[in-house]
């Protein structure tokens, strides 16, 4: 009997201690689903912060290609930017430049034509002029020329 007795004691001392074990096992059973979901937490913003990164780093890369391969700082490419616009000017005033010259050729041209036209129909005025024996061009006399050039 003292020896159920003791067994049984001990058995209940086993159960109480299984039990105190097996409500620490849950407890840290409880700890690691949490920091295993913690840990999935951190991976996707791990994830997400090195999408963020890679994209501002091709962000970075392209603003250093549109710098000529070169990192500057943002007078150095508000510099850039001016000169560029500048250069897009400069090219604009040159082709403004040779259109006008190009119109003031055809300016010059359409004035050696209207002068020979003139001329022509001077000459035409003149003989008309001389066939009803006017002795002096009306248009010359208006133009204080002493005799018509163009009936010698």
């Amino acid at each position: 009997m003292l020896d159920t007795e003791q067994a049984r004691s001990q058995i209940n001392s086993l159960e109480k201690k299984k039990s105190e074990l097996e409500a620490e096992m849950n407890s840290k059973d409880d700890i690691v689903a949490k920091s295993q979901a913690e840990i999935k937490r951190r991976n996707v913003e791990i994830k997400r912060k090195q999408d963020q990164l890679q994209q501002l780093s091709s962000e970075l890369d392209k603003l250093i290609a549109l710098a000529g391969g070169t990192e500057l700082g943002p007078l150095e490419v508000e510099i850039n930017s001016l000169q560029r616009s500048i250069d897009a000017e400069n090219a604009t005033i040159a082709e403004l430049q040779h259109s006008w010259l190009r119109d003031q050729g055809e300016l010059v041209s359409c004035g050696v034509s209207l002068a020979s036209f003139c001329v022509s129909a001077h000459r035409w005025v003149c003989r008309r002029h001389y066939v009803f024996r006017f002795s002096v061009c009306s248009v010359c006399v208006r133009a204080s020329v002493r005799a018509c050039v163009m009936l010698t």
